[in-house]
């Protein structure tokens, strides 16, 4: 049912993203929005029917996944994520490459002005430290776990799925190796291709868009935490769920909000401030 659901989300955005985005052109909310593309119209058009190839070909091969079922959720999460993340900077290479033959740089003067954008201290550490302190986390959990472990929960906190610990083991920490990997990938893209993040209409400095960025991957690290603890917690004493899942939800939406609060207060773009 989660396959199936994915999949039927993500194939009519990925049609959306084929037909539709070249043809509504540069905004600010919808299609391929980078830099490179908000330089000219034949960059957008070019590049959103080349990201919306990939994704449309993408989606019809995890089709058959419909029909395997959940039981292959963890393939299927794999090779569901792992090419929308290599997604991003092909298409921003391509990007790159179609402006360059459109000759859209010589004749554009913010285009030569922009600078990489490049951020260090704690946004280049936070995901690092973060996923480290999940692993140490599941290594201390080694000896509290059952063979057969439960990590889904319904809202009231009654476990409907259930996972071999080597899996669990495993599959999380894999699963988890994704987010840092996200936030280094975007740090390596905004220094490289200086046009990679650009506000479009919206009054942001580009420099609290990409910090926006690691902090939501850093938060989504932190929820993994809390669930993981969870997942531990309910091993250990059984019923745990059932009395505290409303509060694992409260604090997972909790971590989510300080990221958007710090864009919206510290990142505006104020008179008279470049972006």
């Amino acid at each position: 049912m989660i396959i199936a659901l994915m999949v039927l989300i993500y194939l009519p955005l990925a049609l959306l993203q084929y037909f539709v985005a070249p043809k509504v052109g540069p905004n600010p909310f919808f299609g391929f929005r980078v830099g490179y593309t908000f330089s000219s119209r034949e960059v957008w058009e070019k590049t959103n029917r080349f990201v919306g190839r990939i994704m449309l070909i993408h989606a019809l091969l995890l089709i058959p996944f419909i029909y395997l079922g959940d039981a292959y959720i963890i393939p299927f999460l794999i090779l569901f994520i792992l090419p929308i993340v290599a997604t991003l900077p092909i298409g921003i290479r391509y990007a790159s490459y179609t402006l360059e033959m459109a000759g859209a740089r010589s004749t554009s003067a913010s285009t030569r002005k922009m600078e990489p954008i490049d951020v260090g201290g704690v946004w280049v550490a936070a995901p690092a430290v973060l996923y480290i302190l999940l692993i140490i986390i599941v290594l201390l959990s080694i000896p509290h776990l059952p063979e057969r472990v439960a990590v889904h929960f319904d809202e009231r906190g009654n476990p409907n799925g259930w996972m071999g610990r080597e899996r669990l083991l495993i599959t999380y920490p894999l699963l988890s190796l994704i987010f840092p990997v996200i936030a280094y990938v975007y740090i390596y893209i905004s220094r490289k291709y200086p046009l990679f993040i650009h506000p479009g209409r919206m009054r942001f400095r580009r420099d609290a868009i990409l910090k926006l960025s690691v902090m939501a991957v850093s938060s989504g690290l932190v929820v993994l935490i809390l669930v993981y603890i969870s997942i531990v917690l309910n091993a250990i004493r059984e019923g745990f769920m059932k009395v505290y899942v409303q509060y694992l939800v409260v604090a997972s939406f909790m971590v989510l909000i300080p990221p958007f609060v710090w864009l919206f207060t510290k990142g505006r773009i104020k008179r008279g401030e470049r972006r």
